[in-house]
């Protein structure tokens, strides 16, 4: 096809500008489709092939996640733990499927236990999302205002641990971290690299559609 659109620029350049016949305007038309529908293929193709890496990345980090005891999710303290596995409630996949409802009504406090189910399910489901986040990493991320992938796709490493390490120091972040480490910019950079290849694959398809 290339060789077709270098032969044609070699012929036009020797010729007037006006001197263009019908069958070779229609020749150049023909060339010009070509072109864009070769262009087309191969955007379907890489973002086909981006899509395929993006899901084949996420099905063993899923699974991991949803089979993970609740203690080790660090979600929640110990007790609330227990009372979670009273109620048939023993991994991150059980708490993520549960109803929030029935769940806090087993708690004295019922709309805080409420709103702390769910806060927890939304972090399993962020942390299933993204290979190597695990649940305690999501619910930091929403205690500095990240709770969606489009959020960590326009942010930038340095400035979210920064702002990580700033919320560390308080008492809310000191209680929430219990002991553990902030994750590391290396950790940060590979959460925000893989959502700025979910909104790429996202593009994609919708320019191929």
């Amino acid at each position: 096809m290339f060789k077709k659109i270098s032969q044609w620029l070699g012929r036009s350049h020797n010729r007037a500008p006006d001197a263009v016949l019908p069958k070779e305007k229609s020749r150049q038309k023909r060339i010009r489709l070509e072109c864009r529908v070769d262009t087309t293929r191969t955007s379907t193709r890489q973002s086909d092939i981006l899509v395929d890496r993006v899901s084949t990345s996420l099905l063993t980090h899923r699974e991991r996640i949803h089979s993970m005891p609740l203690d080790r999710t660090k979600l929640c303290s110990p007790n609330r733990c227990e009372r979670l596995r009273n109620l048939g409630i023993l991994t991150a996949g059980d708490l993520l499927e549960a109803n929030a409802l029935w769940v806090a009504s087993h708690f004295p406090a019922k709309n805080r236990a409420r709103r702390a189910i769910r806060r927890y399910q939304r972090a399993i489901g962020i942390s299933v999302s993204i290979p190597k986040m695990m649940p305690r990493e999501a619910m930091l991320l929403f205690s500095v205002h990240r709770k969606h992938l489009k959020s960590l796709a326009a942010d930038s490493p340095s400035q979210l641990v920064r702002d990580l390490e700033r919320f560390s120091e308080s008492s809310q972040g000191r209680k929430q971290l219990r002991g553990t480490t902030l994750p590391s910019v290396e950790r940060v950079k590979s959460w925000i690299d893989y959502c700025v290849e979910v909104e790429s694959s996202e593009a994609h398809q919708g320019l191929a559609g």
